[in-house]
């Protein structure tokens, strides 16, 4: 019993002393196993297949985390933060709502490619949280979650409110499907170098495939305006 607890306390103590080392070798273990949750799952991973991702001992992982939850939360908060403080500073901005869902969506898109897979688990958790079984997002993930899902639904209500959008649906439902549609992207992976093995290059460049896929959802928006009396 008092392994474990000694090496808690040597790990908070590095953690808490923060040294350049400790935080390049901490980041790569996270590196290491957001690796390999995307090739294994998170249910079939084990420390040891992070260590061996390393080429290290499983041992040494535990001076650097205590499960393999604790780092599966460390690659999803690392994931969203960049990407969700982005898009409310486009949701802040002077351009109109139709650009800054454009701007907004290949923003996301160049971000899924350069950060995969790390937006790939974050996205696969997030759309059915049970599937993980206990790693679920924890409370600083779902704070990330829903100030994504409220940076969203700011350019859609203000396009709404002056005139750009319009639809019989409630704000709440046009903003989850605008976000499904992002997430469906990165699920598939098409957005991403990685998932096209021969070429290393995605089907488009991923900020085409973001204003692409915005101008598809502004047409939907717009139609009924345009033919609105």
């Amino acid at each position: 019993m008092t392994k474990p607890a000694s090496l808690g306390r040597r790990r908070a103590a590095a953690a808490a002393d923060s040294s350049d080392f400790y935080k390049e070798r901490r980041q790569a273990v996270i590196d290491a196993a957001a690796r390999v949750f995307q090739e294994r799952g998170y249910e079939a991973t084990t420390f040891v297949h992070i260590a061996e991702e390393l080429q290290t001992d499983r041992a040494s992982l535990y001076y650097y985390a205590s499960s393999k939850k604790q780092l599966f939360e460390e690659v999803v908060r690392q994931a969203s933060q960049a990407n969700v403080e982005a898009v409310e500073a486009v949701a802040r901005g002077a351009e109109s709502p139709s650009e800054k869902l454009r701007i907004a969506f290949s923003w996301l898109m160049e971000s899924y490619s350069s950060n995969y897979p790390y937006f790939r688990l974050f996205i696969q958790l997030y759309l059915n949280e049970s599937a993980t079984g206990a790693a679920g997002l924890d409370k600083e993930n779902r704070i990330w979650a829903e100030r994504y899902y409220k940076a969203i639904r700011s350019i859609i209500e203000q396009g709404v409110a002056n005139g750009e959008f319009t639809s019989d649906l409630p704000l709440g439902i046009l903003t989850i499907g605008v976000i499904g549609t992002a997430n469906w992207i990165q699920v598939t992976g098409i957005g991403s170098a990685r998932h096209h093995s021969k070429s290393k290059k995605p089907l488009l460049p991923p900020r085409d495939i973001g204003r692409g896929l915005a101008d598809l959802l502004l047409n939907g928006l717009k139609q009924r305006s345009d033919h609105k009396t």
